[in-house]
């Protein structure tokens, strides 16, 4: 990283450390999960990637406590020796939820570090979506300073995807493109119905998905966005996801349509080896979540958080706010622009009672600032209405410090917004 790009973001990182917005330290404890306290002031948690709120099911609780009793905290060795017998048990199960086999591992990051250096070679031309989660991007880098030739496209610009295609059709053995099936910052979903005519068209295409914000709230069985549709099954789709948001429990986990690639991984994925164990208090919890996914319960908690987006997002176009997110998941994006008015925006809505995120620099670019806030399906409709008449307050009163009113957001944001709003500009 240049000396000028790191300044950059220490800059920013200190900009919302000292705003009190960030890296902060909160008391979570006996409450579903939309509660948290800071410095003894109670705040409504609006930045909760537990999305079905499973983490917070007494049953899920209880197959934590039931491991932890029955195991220990942990089986400390590597899998290449031993490992409990919980996590054969999961795998089992998640086998069903995917219909595919599965890996194990304790993060999305360490699935990503043990797959793709094994699957990407020099032969290989790699196409990076430019909103990739970071732990991709981070790989990408490494790849190309092995000498993996390394292309980067615009957010989900299949234009650039397809025109790469053609230009390397015959230079290359295999084209990878690491994209995102639920992107974290604007909640939009990868263009499945596309990208399948592109794997149709293109033999030397295959996609590695980061799924880990859709895991759960998509599919029948949570099996995700990027597994739910028409990519379901191909054999050219490869996904890392999370246990740990939708799902409710601890740990990553790799899929594909190949037995000897989850293999391969298996034995030569060495941050998935000695990366060290899920904890038994973590596979307790998955078993007993992967239960629920395979019962026909999880429609209900489904069924719960679709209703919750639906009303905050009909909230949102009712008062004209700036929303530029997917209306169909549980990630929100309100723009604002400036940064520091972003900053502005998140403290007051923490002194009113809300707890949110600020999405800046370098998790979206610099003029294109904003407030991210989630959804759970323990969200109560109160909550929602109350969050979005303050945000509406909060932000037409920023706003108008600096002079600006949601107009001039619109025309910020018109060239980048992935969603255009539904409502007119007043």
């Amino acid at each position: 990283m240049n000396e000028l790009l790191k300044e950059s973001l220490l800059d920013y990182a200190d900009k919302v450390i000292s705003a009190q917005i960030c890296y902060l330290s909160v008391d979570d404890s006996g409450g579903d999960g939309t509660i948290i306290r800071k410095d003894e002031r109670q705040l409504i948690n609006m930045g909760n990637c537990g999305y079905l709120g499973l983490e917070h099911e007494q049953i899920v609780k209880e197959g934590s406590i039931n491991a932890i009793n029955t195991h220990g905290l942990h089986l400390s060795s590597s899998r290449a020796y031993i490992s409990s017998n919980l996590y054969q048990s999961l795998e089992e199960k998640l086998t069903q939820i995917f219909g595919r086999p599965v890996v194990l591992a304790q993060s999305t990051h360490l699935i990503h570090l043990a797959v793709l250096p094994l699957i990407i070679n020099t032969k290989d031309l790699l196409i990076v979506d430019q909103q990739v989660h970071r732990s991709v991007q981070v790989i990408g880098e490494y790849l190309s300073g092995r000498g993996v030739t390394t292309e980067y496209i615009l957010h989900s610009h299949l234009g650039q995807l397809s025109a790469l295609l053609d230009e390397h059709k015959h230079k290359y053995q295999k084209v990878w493109y690491l994209a995102d099936g639920i992107y974290s910052m604007f909640g939009d979903r990868s263009p499945n119905e596309q990208l399948l005519q592109l794997l149709k068209d293109n033999e030397q295409l295959h996609i590695y998905f980061d799924d880990a914000h859709g895991m759960s709230c998509f599919g029948e069985k949570g099996e995700g966005w990027s597994l739910s549709g028409c990519l379901k099954g191909h054999p050219r789709v490869y996904v890392a996801t999370s246990l740990r948001k939708g799902f409710g429990a601890e740990g990553a986990v790799f899929t594909c349509q190949d037995e000897a690639v989850c293999k391969l991984v298996r034995h030569m994925g060495g941050p998935v080896i000695f990366g060290g164990p899920i904890s038994n208090g973590g596979l307790g919890a998955a078993n007993v979540s992967a239960d629920i996914h395979l019962s026909g319960q999880l429609a209900y908690f489904q069924s719960k958080l679709n209703e919750n987006i639906k009303y905050c997002q009909s909230l949102l176009e009712l008062n004209n706010l700036p929303v530029y997110s997917d209306p169909e998941t549980p990630i929100f994006f309100i723009g604002v622009g400036d940064p520091d008015d972003g900053v502005k925006l998140v403290q007051r809505m923490m002194v009113c009672g809300f707890y949110c995120n600020i999405a800046i620099f370098p998790a979206v670019s610099k003029k294109h600032t904003g407030l991210r806030f989630t959804l759970t399906a323990r969200h109560t409709t109160t909550q929602i209405e109350n969050f979005v008449e303050t945000l509406k307050d909060e932000l037409i009163n920023i706003l108008a410090l600096s002079k600006k009113t949601i107009h001039d957001v619109d025309s910020a944001f018109e060239r980048v917004a992935f969603y255009k709003r539904k409502t007119v500009m007043q």
